[in-house]
C-alpha cells in the first residue's frame, strides 16, 4: 500500500473548500444538506486523514525511517481524537 503525501493534500484541500462552503452558502443550503457537510468536515475528514497518517507512518517504519514514523503516529492519534471528540458532540446534538 502505498500512500502519497498530495492524497493527503488533496482530502485537506477538499475539507477546506467545504468549511468555505459552509462559511459562504451556510444560510442558503438546505438544511440536510448543510449536516451532511458539516458531518463531513466534523467526522469524515479527521477519519480519512488518520488513516492515511497510519499509513504512512507504516510506509516509513518499514523503511527504516523512525522520525517520520513517529510524527506520522502522532498525527494519526490527534486525527483520532478529533474523531471520537466530533462523534460524540455528534451524539449530543
Amino acid at each position: 500500500m502505498s500512500v502519497s503525501p498530495a492524497l493527503i493534500i488533496t482530502i485537506i484541500a477538499v475539507a477546506i473548500a467545504l468549511v468555505l462552503l459552509l462559511v459562504a452558502f451556510g444560510s442558503r443550503l438546505p438544511e440536510r444538506m448543510r449536516q451532511i457537510v458539516e458531518l463531513l468536515v466534523s467526522v469524515g475528514y479527521p477519519a480519512v486523514v488518520g488513516l492515511l497518517f497510519v499509513g504512512l507512518g507504516l510506509e516509513r517504519y518499514q523503511s527504516g525511517e523512525t522520525t517520520p514514523a513517529i510524527g506520522f503516529g502522532v498525527g494519526a492519534l490527534l486525527m483520532v481524537l478529533l474523531t471520537v471528540r466530533a462523534i460524540r458532540r455528534q451524539s449530543k446534538a
